[in-house]
């Protein structure tokens, strides 16, 4: 009827790494991005296998063009 397969492998851990390239418009940390004033801003977030230096990052980008808000 059925096979069960399984792996004895350990999980990953992947680490993600936040980077914002102009942090005059915005921040990032752990994922939350602070807007600090009107502009373009692009967000990056890249994950890694800490484990396995064989396996190639995968990344990301978030472009963001945050207006002035009206009074």
């Amino acid at each position: 009827c059925c096979e069960n397969s399984s792996s004895d492998e350990e999980p990953t851990h992947q680490v993600i790494l936040w980077k914002s390239n102009d942090e005059e418009v915005a921040t990032v940390e752990n994922g939350v991005v602070t807007v600090l004033k009107s502009g373009t801003v692009t967000i990056t977030a890249t994950a890694e296998d800490d484990d396995d230096d064989t396996t190639p990052p995968v990344e990301t980008t978030l472009l963001l063009t945050i207006g002035s808000s009206a009074p």
